[in-house]
């Protein structure tokens, strides 16, 4: 019995090469704005593409994912206040899902086998845990001090850069 208004029944390899044929033309918008420095866009608008290295690494661009694993040490890899590296630094950009950004930046590099960059920045990654709840703070504040403001995806993503 059909349902009135139901989505018609489509193929499961028809459904299959439209992800795909998405994921392409998607991986070809973000190619054609990698600059030949491994940046992304406007880099004096800040770093933006925090997941460029792990979509790079998972489409299978890693001559891609490698530039933006380069620019990333040299211009966005910085020493915390504790001596440890981070992701900061004026191109940081975006100051809001802190462990979050830097987690997905660790996956990816994992994925690109890019390890002195993943094992490198999961120290500071993983002291913005809270020691009881074993929750990350979401966003660093002005003053460098760490939100209260805790969610699951944050610690969550956290614990993944780790597997990684």
């Amino acid at each position: 019995m059909a349902i009135e208004g139901a989505a018609p029944r489509v193929a499961i390899g028809e459904r299959l090469d439209a992800y795909v044929a998405a994921r392409r033309r998607g991986t070809d918008w973000l190619l054609a704005r990698l600059n030949p420095d491994g940046s992304l866009g406007d880099s004096r608008e800040g770093w933006k593409y925090y997941r460029a290295l792990w979509t790079f690494g998972a489409t299978g661009e890693v001559v891609a994912a490698h530039r933006v694993a380069g620019f990333i040490r040299r211009n966005l890899v910085v020493t915390d206040p504790a001596g440890r590296p981070t992701i900061g630094g004026p191109l940081r950009g975006l100051l809001t899902d802190w462990a979050y950004r830097d987690a997905t930046h660790i996956v990816g590099a994992q994925m690109i086998e890019a390890y002195d960059l993943g094992v490198r920045l999961l120290p500071s990654v993983l002291a913005d845990m809270d020691p009881v709840s074993g929750s990350v703070a979401n966003d660093h504040l002005p003053d460098g001090s760490l939100s209260d403001a805790g969610d699951i995806p944050y610690a969550c993503g956290v614990g993944f850069a780790a597997l990684a």
